[in-house]
């Protein structure tokens, strides 16, 4: 019987600690789809408790994020003070760069995407409010997200390189969103209120809609959304960026996205860039390698060194 020993977790899901069972096992389906990797795991066996703790992070040179959505069975998911109950249908982002636990009592399953940190940075600015938090994906976004999510499991295999780069994309643009609706409908203490909420969401939608205006900025955000300019930039403050770092970030991940959407037939490095308002090309190659660590002539080859994805054997 497959056995879930510290080394294939840490292999898996970065440096982690196992407590509990002796007889909790289970096996893992790993493949990448894009800049992500692509995990079905499924766990039996008596309950056990898996852990990130400190000393884990101290020895660990990884952050990214994980997106799960629940398959069978249940676990609970503890980060930032707060417990997820991860069951059937339900979905979850967890911080690598933060401790956290993963109990589960008895047989689990789940669908795991393991993402960089500015894959989800850039596209939901509230995510740690939901760290140790779960939705359902029931209706909804939540469930076109569920859908997607199975999809890339049985579509990742079949796809070429390029294909899975805008899949990977599409995903994470659908879990984003429904995580940011979901903020307007929830009542939780924890979470801000809902108007700041709202006008964030509305000014994060006006920046998406505008983002190949190279004039892009505090006045035309604010004439756009009806606010002034200082509330606009304590609403990126409040959420721990500046407008300029949001938009950049924004930008940078729409070029790398263009960079491989079409194949034979992408428009090239210098019209991507001036297309997304970089107005320099030599700026615009200077941002891109410092965001992202390879050039936009890498990023067009298919190279993934800059997120310093180990390499470990998919599923065939």
């Amino acid at each position: 019987m497959p056995r879930f020993v510290p080394s294939t977790m840490s292999e898996i899901f970065y440096e982690l600690e196992q407590v509990g069972s002796k007889d909790f096992g289970g096996v893992f389906l790993r493949t990448e789809l894009g800049d992500a990797d692509l995990v079905y795991s499924s766990s039996w066996g008596s309950p056990a408790r898996i852990a990130r703790t400190v000393s884990t992070l101290k020895a660990s040179k990884v952050d990214m994020f994980l997106v799960v959505l629940g398959i069978a069975g249940e676990a609970a998911l503890r980060q930032e003070g707060r417990v997820a109950r991860i069951k059937r249908g339900s979905l979850a982002i967890v911080d690598s760069s933060k401790t956290y636990e993963v109990e589960v009592a008895s047989a689990w399953k789940a669908i795991w995407l393991k993402v960089p940190r500015s894959a989800i940075e850039t596209r939901l600015f509230t995510y740690r409010d939901w760290l140790g938090r779960a939705l359902s994906t029931d209706t909804g976004l939540g469930f076109a997200a569920n859908r997607m999510i199975h999809a890339c499991l049985h579509a990742s295999k079949a796809l070429r390189d390029d294909e899975a780069r805008v899949l990977a994309g599409n995903v994470l643009d659908i879990v984003a969103a429904t995580f940011t609706h979901a903020a307007g409908d929830e009542d939780d203490s924890a979470t801000r209120s809902r108007h700041t909420e709202m006008m964030f969401n509305r000014v994060n939608r006006f920046v998406d809609q505008h983002l190949r205006n190279s004039n892009l900025g505090p006045a035309v955000i604010s004439a756009g959304c009806g606010i002034s300019e200082r509330y606009l930039r304590q609403l990126f403050a409040s959420h721990g960026t500046t407008m300029t770092a949001a938009i950049r970030s924004k930008r940078l991940e729409e070029c790398r996205r263009m960079l491989n959407s079409y194949g034979r037939h992408a428009p090239s490095i210098t019209q991507v860039a001036f297309s997304m308002g970089f107005e320099n090309i030599s700026s615009f190659n200077r941002a891109f390698k410092a965001y992202f660590g390879l050039t936009p002539s890498q990023a067009r080859s298919g190279c993934l060194s800059g997120y310093n994805k180990e390499t470990v054997p998919g599923f065939a």
